[in-house]
């Protein structure tokens, strides 16, 4: 009889669950000896054994008749395990209040026996029941014990099943960056196991995250022709009905065969009623009502698509999901919208912006996901932008439009500058508030908000009636990315002379990145380029030497007016103050404001108005609010990073080449200053952090930049060096690093090319401009593209002479590009029209 318990548990190990004749075999011997002891521990292996298989009413059985015998007799060991079997049985029988019942027993006997592995398995089904029940806090409560136990013992796979239920809670509950969190952990800890099951596991749950905060595209929701060819679903035999329908459905969309593919989804309505289908129906019931309601939209049938959409509403809510919701009133707003019908429209849209407000917070600090998630939801804001300016509620949509203009990082700078929550900007901003701003510092606020086919400019000054105007594309942000490249080509930005490259990057404009459906304004300034470079080419005595310098200058500040009478032209009227501040939003962040030129006039605006960049008006009103004993007041830091020597970049081992030019200005600025520079291989990324970390009323960086990844390059540390070959993160100084190190400096000042460009999206641009000021720093100073050598130095010591004598950081860049201007070798807009300043207005107050 022991024998045949040792043999039967030997083979329950090794998952031979149909050996378990030997359990019986144990048990049959065991009443009809009347050995109780054996015979309970026959009902165990039993009970163990079907449970296993997934045959819970026999595991169910013979745990209950073990549990029996183990209370009678007083066998704790015995009585914890069959509460275990049973609870585990209950929940996957979906009897999770049982199941509760019987791991709260089992938790209460390994506590007191002081079993460490019982508890942390009673804790998993703990966790695992109240998330069956959606009782997420307790589930994440129980599930958090469970890790903490199993990490400390090292019980790997428990720690990994506790990072599943963690990660699947938070999911649930649409909080995506502590899911992310959780399963990331999960995935390494099934990486080292070897576990390829659950690698696919968590890298399936971590696409579904960034699917839904839009980091990556993940997988695609319709399947398009080619993956369908003619025919396909008729060759299938062993598709069940409900998923044909569903696949039907699919390929009739994708073809736009839309009264087939509304047919499909009726198919599969009528099939739920089938208790068969009723899981899959449960689960897909939101899906199926909200797309026949996009069915009836796209088949003008609005009022059916209006009925199935408020049906899809009411399964949202019951399911709790804040994103259907959400989902459910975009979707109403739009047919409201094309109703007209637009105060019903506007009250979905502004519903929809809440359900995806209260997932943005449940992003928490996690930059990357916020930035992704306003920009793939952006469409709701505009639309109700668009409803709003469509009803003259004018000052609303500039609120609104600024709300989700940077709204990353205003959270960001209010956790820099240790705001609480209820101190936020932005809550309950007022168009009041915005006009106190403005007041507060004599300045216009030229806000631009492109809005489909649509570029909205707001213009805001103290005591005035809001200034509005609206200009129509057809392609908008595709036609003011190519007016933007227009003006670079006219500048002629790529053909500067005597520069060290301080890019990592060739500044290119793509074509095949081109749209070719161009309206009538970007043809004619392409007919009007071809035939510039067609005269150029019939003088080529004159222009053969050096074209940038000889070429007519006219020709390249014509592009220069057009942008002129696009953005300022219609709203000149309204600026009376002599500093504007400008918040851009798509292509415009990339255009030289300074350099538009005033066709009446033929001045530049940086001619006649102090120029200045924010990212929208909340951050605005927090840097000017703020403060300024906040920030550094100590020495002036200086940087020429450079260095000699091999680093890995992008894979491969790579030389970059020494910039003198930005050694001799650093070296300048420093002397100006009275400070030492931080030169070449003394400027390690772990030095800089730590100079940075420690204070520095103005950081200026002379070095190389990587636009693709918005990275500055300083020296690895010898250490490093001495050991192996650089890799990136070794000498790469990050936006995350500049974020982690809390830059309190008033002023930085980026000496890289293109250090104010990024990559734009409804935040803005993400880049390094952006890095420092939601570091801790006041303003920063960019640059949008590579200029002379000389011109640079000229420029920057220039900028730093007046800045010295007290005059406003606005003020010193206006007055340093006046001075350019009257300096005839650096009069083009390519010398001086690239730098820009974003943030506060500051006045640095040099110590002797």
């Amino acid at each position: 009889m022991i024998a045949d318990i040792i043999l039967g548990d030997a083979h329950l190990k090794k998952e031979e669950y149909d050996d378990i004749l030997y359990g019986k075999k144990c048990l049959a011997v065991a009443q009809a000896s009347g050995d109780k002891g054996a015979k309970m521990y026959a009902y165990m292996t039993l009970g163990d054994a079907h449970s296993k298989k997934k045959e819970y009413d026999d595991a169910i059985s013979y745990s209950t008749q073990c549990l029996a015998i183990a209370q009678e007799s007083g066998d704790k060991v015995a009585e914890m395990s069959g509460y275990m079997t049973l609870a585990n049985g209950h929940l996957l029988k979906e009897k999770y209040d049982d199941a509760i019942s019987y791991s709260t027993k089992c938790l209460a006997i390994a506590r007191e026996s002081g079993d460490e592995v019982a508890e942390m398995n009673a804790y998993m089904l703990l966790g695992n029941a109240h998330l069956k029940k959606k009782e997420y806090e307790d589930g994440i409560s129980y599930s958090k014990n469970c890790l903490a136990i199993s990490h400390e013992s090292g019980e790997k796979v428990a720690e990994m099943k506790a990072f599943i239920l963690l990660g699947d809670a938070h999911l649930e509950k649409e909080e995506y960056d502590d899911a992310h969190s959780f399963f990331t952990q999960g995935r390494t800890i099934a990486e080292e196991q070897g576990d390829n099951r659950n690698v696919i596991f968590f890298k399936t749950r971590i696409n579904e995250i960034y699917e839904i905060v839009g980091t990556s595209e993940g997988y695609s929701e319709l399947l398009s022709e080619l993956e369908f060819p003619q025919g396909f679903l008729d060759g299938i035999q062993n598709f069940d009905s409900f998923l044909r329908s569903l696949l039907g459905y699919l390929l009739n969309k994708a073809s736009g065969n839309y009264k087939e593919a509304l047919s499909c989804l009726e198919t599969c309505m009528a099939l739920g009623n089938n208790s068969y289908y009723k899981a899959e129906y449960g689960e897909k019931l939101w899906t199926l009502k909200h797309d026949i309601s996009e069915m009836h939209v796209l088949l003008r049938d609005y009022d059916k698509g209006i009925q199935y959409q408020q049906e899809a509403l009411d399964v949202a809510r019951k399911e709790g999901s804040k994103s259907k919701q959400a989902k459910s009133h975009f979707s109403l707003g739009k047919v409201y919208y094309k109703l007209q019908q637009y105060g019903n429209a506007e009250k979905s849209l502004k519903e929809s912006l809440t359900g995806y407000e209260k997932i943005f917070v449940g992003l928490k600090q996690n930059d990357r996901f916020k930035i992704a998630f306003v920009d793939k939801y952006k469409e709701t804001f505009k639309k109700l932008l668009k409803v709003l300016i469509e009803t003259n509620k004018k000052e609303e949509a500039l609120v609104l439009s600024d709300h989700y203009r940077a709204k990353a990082l205003k959270d960001l700078l209010v956790s820099s500058y240790g705001m609480k929550k209820e101190q936020t900007p932005d809550e309950d901003l007022q168009y009041a508030d915005v006009q106190s701003l403005v007041s507060s510092s004599d300045y216009t606020l030229l806000f631009y908000s492109t809005c489909f086919d649509e570029l909205y400019t707001f213009v805001v000054e103290a005591g005035k009636e809001l200034g509005f105007s609206v200009q129509r594309f057809k392609y908008c942000d595709t036609c003011l990315d190519k007016l933007v490249d227009e003006r670079f080509e006219d500048m002629k930005v790529r053909q500067v002379i005597h520069c060290e490259d301080r890019s990592l990057d060739n500044m290119h404009y793509s074509e095949e990145n081109k749209d070719p459906k161009d309206d009538e304004l970007t043809q004619l300034l392409i007919q009007r380029r071809e035939k510039r470079l067609s005269e150029q080419c019939r003088s080529t005595c004159v222009c053969r030497e050096n074209p940038s310098e000889n070429c007519d200058k006219s020709s390249r500040t014509s592009g220069l007016e057009i942008l002129n009478q696009k953005l300022i032209h219609n709203i000149k009227c309204f600026i009376k103050q002599d500093e504007i501040v400008i918040i851009p939003e798509g292509p415009s962040c990339r255009l030289p404001f300074a350099a538009l030129r005033d066709p009446d006039t033929g001045q530049f605006l940086s001619e006649t108005k102090r120029i200045r960049m924010a990212p929208s008006i909340s951050s605005l009103k927090l840097l000017q609010e703020y403060p300024v004993d906040h920030h550094s007041r100590k020495k002036a830091l200086i940087i020429g990073a450079t260095f000699v020597g091999s680093v890995m970049f992008n894979g491969e081992k790579t030389e970059f080449k020494f910039l003198h030019g930005a050694i001799l200005e650093a070296q300048e600025i420093a002397s100006m200053l009275g400070v030492r520079a931080l030169l070449s291989a003394y400027a390690t990324k772990h030095v800089v952090i730590k100079r940075l970390q420690e204070g520095a009323s103005v950081v200026h960086i002379a070095a190389h930049g990587d636009l693709e990844k918005a990275t500055i390059v300083l020296a690895p540390s010898p250490e490093i060096r001495a050991t192996k070959i650089p890799d990136e993160e070794d000498y790469m100084l990050t936006m995350a690093d500049v974020q982690q190190a809390q830059v309190r400096a008033q002023l930085v000042v980026l000496s890289c090319c293109h250090s104010g460009r990024g990559e734009i999206k409804a935040e803005g641009v993400v880049g390094m401009c952006r890095a420092f000021l939601a570091s801790g720093a006041r303003a920063v100073v960019g640059s949008l593209w590579a200029i002379n050598d000389d011109a640079t130095r000229m420029f920057m010591e220039t900028f730093y002479k007046y800045l010295k004598d007290g005059k406003s950081a606005s003020t010193s860049l206006h007055l340093t590009m006046n001075d350019m201007r009257k300096t005839p070798q650096y009069s083009e807009p390519k010398y001086w029209a690239p730098f820009f300043l974003m943030g506060d207005d500051v006045t640095i107050q040099f110590k002797d």
